[in-house]
C-alpha cells in the first residue's frame, strides 16, 4: 500500500469520519422532522349531487324504480339517484309487483336500464329497519341503515342490530350509512363502537337541522369515521323535486366504481342547496375523508372552499369544528359567490376537524371530517 493510501484509511481519519457520521444521524433532528403522513388521499375530483336514500312501491313508496329513475333524472335534474327500499318489504310479495325475491331483481335490472355511465347514475340498495326498544332487551336496538353496493339482500329479520352489523363487515364490497339519527329515537345503542364494523360503515345522513348535528359529534367521539349525507326518503313520487336537499359526493367520473370509491374514502358532503358544493383539504393535498396519521408538521394547515354557480347565492361564514362539536375558528365570507379560506392548528389541536359553509338565505353544508392521528 503507498503512504498516501496509507494516510487515507489512518485512524484518525476513520475516526473523524465517524464521528461525521454520528452528527448526521443523531445530532440534528432536521432528518427526523421530516413529515411522513400516511393515510392521504389525493387525486383531482369533480362534485356530483344525489339522492342516495328513495323508495318507491316495491316497499311502502310509489310507482316502480324505472319510474323513479326517469323523474329523479330528467324531473330531478339528479346526477344520482339510489334506491332503498326496505329490506323487510322487500322480502315480501306486494300485488301486482314481482313476488318473493324478485323486487330487489327486478330493482337492479330497471338500474341497469336507467345507467348512463358519464351522464346518471342509477343504482339499487336497500334500507335495514330494526325498531326494537322493548324493556325486556338489554340494549336499544332500534336503528336504520342503508346497505350500498350488497350483492345480495340480508335476512329479512335480524332483531339484534349487531346481527346486522355482522353480514355488513362480513360483505365485501358493501357500504353502510346511519339513517336519519334521532328519528325514531335512533341511536344505535347511543352509536355504539364496533372497530371490525367501522370500516364499512361510512356514512351519516343528516336528517335534520335540529338535534342531528350534536349526533354527528356524538358519533365521532364515539370512534366512527363518518361522511355527511342528505336524503329526501322519499315515499312518493317525487324523486328530486321535493325540495333541494343532496347528497354530494367528489368522484373521479359520474360511475359505480366511482361512487364506490368515493364512499369508502368517506369523500362526501351533506348540502341544502341542490347544487352548492363544500370540499376541505389538509396540508393543501389530502381530500376530505382522509384518516392521517404518521409524523406530522408542527402546524397543520386546513383549507377550505365552498361555491355556488348560481348568481346571487352568496356565502355567510365558514367555520372549523372539533371533537365534542366546539367551534374552533371562523371566516367571515362577506357574501362573495365563492369563499375560500386556509385555517391553521397545531398539530395536537383536535383528532379531527370538521368544516362548515353557511349561505347568506340560511342553508349550510357539511364537508367529510378530516382525522389527524400524529405520532
Amino acid at each position: 500500500m503507498n503512504r498516501s493510501r496509507e494516510r487515507l484509511f489512518s485512524l484518525p481519519f476513520l475516526l473523524t469520519l465517524a464521528l461525521a457520521a454520528s452528527l448526521t444521524s443523531c445530532g440534528t433532528d432536521a432528518p427526523l422532522e421530516t413529515p411522513r403522513i400516511q393515510g392521504c388521499v389525493e387525486g383531482t375530483f369533480t362534485p356530483y349531487f344525489g339522492v342516495l336514500h328513495a323508495h318507491t312501491a316495491y316497499s311502502d313508496g310509489s310507482l316502480t324504480p324505472a319510474e323513479a329513475f326517469d323523474h329523479g333524472r330528467y324531473e330531478g335534474e339528479l346526477d344520482i339517484l339510489v334506491i332503498t327500499d326496505h329490506l323487510e318489504l322487500l322480502h315480501l310479495p306486494v300485488p301486482p309487483f314481482p313476488p318473493v325475491d324478485m323486487k330487489w331483481q327486478r330493482c337492479r335490472e330497471q338500474a341497469d336500464a336507467a345507467y348512463d355511465p358519464g351522464r346518471f347514475l342509477a343504482d339499487c340498495g336497500f334500507e335495514y329497519s330494526s325498531g326494537f326498544t322493548e324493556p325486556w332487551i338489554l340494549f336499544n336496538s332500534s336503528g336504520h341503515n342503508n346497505v350500498f353496493f350488497s350483492d345480495h339482500l340480508f335476512p329479512m329479520i335480524m332483531l339484534d342490530f349487531r346481527e346486522f352489523y355482522r353480514l355488513l363487515a362480513e360483505c365485501e364490497p358493501c357500504i353502510g350509512q346511519f339513517d336519519h339519527p334521532g328519528r325514531y329515537a335512533d341511536h344505535w345503542n347511543e352509536f355504539e363502537y364496533f372497530p371490525e364494523v367501522d370500516e364499512k360503515m361510512n356514512l351519516f345522513e343528516f336528517n335534520d337541522r335540529g338535534p342531528v348535528w350534536d349526533l354527528f359529534f356524538k358519533a365521532l367521539d364515539k370512534g366512527w369515521h363518518l361522511s355527511p349525507q342528505l336524503n329526501q326518503d322519499n315515499h312518493s313520487p317525487d324523486w328530486g323535486t321535493r325540495d333541494d336537499r343532496r347528497s354530494g359526493l367528489f368522484m373521479t367520473e359520474l360511475t359505480r366504481m366511482a361512487m364506490h370509491e368515493a364512499m369508502r374514502n368517506r369523500r362526501t358532503f351533506m348540502t341544502y342547496d341542490q347544487n352548492a358544493s363544500i370540499k376541505m383539504k389538509a396540508f393543501d393535498r389530502c381530500w376530505m375523508g382522509s384518516i392521517l396519521s404518521g409524523r406530522m408538521p408542527q402546524t397543520i394547515s386546513i383549507e377550505v372552499e365552498a361555491w355556488d354557480p348560481d348568481p346571487g347565492d352568496g356565502w355567510s361564514e365558514l367555520e372549523i369544528y372539533g371533537p365534542g362539536g366546539e367551534l374552533l375558528d371562523r371566516f367571515d365570507c362577506d357574501g362573495t359567490q365563492a369563499c375560500r379560506n386556509v385555517f391553521t392548528f397545531d398539530a395536537r389541536a383536535a383528532t379531527y376537524f370538521v368544516a362548515r359553509a353557511t349561505q347568506t338565505d340560511g342553508d349550510w353544508l357539511v364537508a367529510a371530517p378530516v382525522w389527524i392521528y400524529p405520532e
